[in-house]
């Protein structure tokens, strides 16, 4: 389902690193020009400003043209991670430490038959390694989900704001100056923001068409099965439905002054996959009642500085007349203590 986010994500940061590189080119080769004229002054002073800008563009071009890691790769590096934790708990313990908290302490535990994840971890899910969701009481399952990145939409607009009041400016002042060649130049630059801005804007009005979410467990066992509620709300002409689960592995780690993420998806299993069916009216609503079994052996949610395992209901819609949406909507899948 994020393929197509991909791409879009991948084409931005391609058109962001583009100014640069031409920028850098352009001045460097005009640098050089001057010296070989014989007027070094300006040669030297222009030399390094164009050095600077095509570094910049060349690092944000590898960064975006680099695709994701394997998926050995990625374990192996949660491997060195494991590692690193290990050496720390056992510096640490020699030391002297408190005693694991009730979400370790009680891991191993049997429960009671009939107790769901929520009543057995109790309050030590505000302790424990995991996501943090603010959750809402269902219409009709216990628990209605929200999204799993609601923050990223605000820093793009963020971004934009702050991109487009550094650049549009001079950009005006080249134009009226007349300057094509710095216009040329500089609206590269308000292009990037532009693009940006529209992007935003795309995902905002998409996100008033997103549909309620709700699960009959959060926490749910791994192994149980998950029953899903998908109301999708109108007005909308949706020419295609989509709605799966997804567990996904996060992994950040710093590579000399850069950090880095990769994400690799242990699971995405597509539940429905449809034509959207009639227009809905102002008022009117569909509904998809689905249920999965979640696998007992797959990873459970975990949150950490470096790693995560995130679990989402996945909800894609394509909308005629309408920007389309692909939004996850975060759950926690814990592991069922045992004798």
């Amino acid at each position: 389902m994020s393929q197509g986010r991909s791409a879009i994500d991948k084409v931005i940061r391609v058109l962001f690193a583009a100014p640069f590189l031409l920028v850098g080119t352009i001045s460097s080769v005009f640098a050089l020009k001057g010296c070989v004229e014989g007027d070094a002054k300006a040669g030297r002073a222009t030399l390094p400003f164009g050095v600077i800008f095509f570094v910049v563009g060349a690092f944000l071009l590898r960064s975006a043209l680099r695709g994701p890691r394997s998926p050995e790769a990625l374990a192996s590096r949660r491997q060195e991670q494991q590692q690193q934790q290990q050496q720390q708990q056992r510096r640490v313990s020699s030391e002297g430490v408190l005693p694991p908290p009730p979400f370790v302490a009680g891991y191993r535990q049997a429960s009671p038959a009939g107790q769901s994840a929520r009543e057995r971890y109790g309050a030590a899910l505000e302790a424990a390694p995991v996501q943090k969701l603010g959750l809402r009481k269902g219409r009709v399952l216990a628990h209605e989900i929200s999204l799993s990145q609601q923050e990223s939409m605000f820093f793009r607009l963020g971004f934009a704001v702050i991109w487009n009041l550094a650049t549009f400016p001079f950009f005006v002042a080249a134009v009226k100056a007349g300057s094509l060649l710095v216009a040329l130049f500089l609206g590269l630059f308000v292009a990037v923001g532009a693009l940006v801005l529209y992007a935003f804007v795309r995902q905002a009005l998409g996100r008033r068409r997103l549909p309620r979410v709700e699960v009959d467990a959060e926490p749910a066992f791994l192994g149980d099965e998950l029953r899903v509620h998908v109301e999708q709300r109108g007005p909308a002409r949706i020419t295609r439905y989509r709605v799966g689960v997804r567990c996904r592995e996060i992994v950040r780690y710093t590579v000399g002054t850069s950090t880095r993420t990769e994400t690799h998806d242990v699971l995405d299993v597509v539940l429905f996959d449809d034509a959207g069916g009639p227009a809905l009216g102002v008022g009117e609503s569909k509904t998809h009642d689905l249920h999965f079994r979640l696998p007992a052996d797959a990873p459970p949610s975990f949150e950490s500085h470096s790693n995560q395992i995130l679990w989402t209901v996945e909800v894609l819609a394509e909308i005629r007349g309408w920007p389309d949406y692909s939004e996850g909507f975060a759950f926690r899948a814990l592991p069922r203590p045992v004798p």
